[in-house]
């Protein structure tokens, strides 16, 4: 059974942040080479490729970052992981008042998918 798991923990790792950069500079409106990504984190190719894949591709366990806005929202980024289908999905979850997110009362502002391929 599908299952969303929460993975605060990439967000201190450079790793993934090339990896996410990474994969924004593969699309259409891209204007950065994706080797520079390389040079910008650190990281090799190999490194990036490895991490994707062990981390960001599970089919089982979608992982899902939240990132807290100042306003109060949060972010979410979803790796939504369908067999042969990988795409991000992004949200801006509404806050409850006391918390920047509420799981009872959550509420998606905007949805926006991007094909990996």
């Amino acid at each position: 059974m599908l299952k969303r798991k929460l993975r605060l923990d990439l967000l201190d790792k450079k790793v993934f942040w090339a990896c996410y950069l990474w994969n924004l500079t593969k699309g259409p409106i891209s204007t950065i080479d994706a080797d520079s990504v390389d040079s910008l984190f650190g990281c090799t190719s190999d490194q990036i490729e490895e991490f994707y894949i062990t981390e960001l591709t599970d089919e089982q366990e979608w992982p899902v970052i939240r990132i807290p806005l100042h306003t109060g929202e949060s972010l979410e980024i979803e790796y939504a992981n369908f067999p042969e289908d990988y795409e991000i999905n992004y949200k801006v979850l509404l806050a409850d008042g006391l918390k920047y997110y509420c799981r009872k009362r959550r509420r998606t502002l905007a949805t926006a998918s991007i094909p990996m391929d």
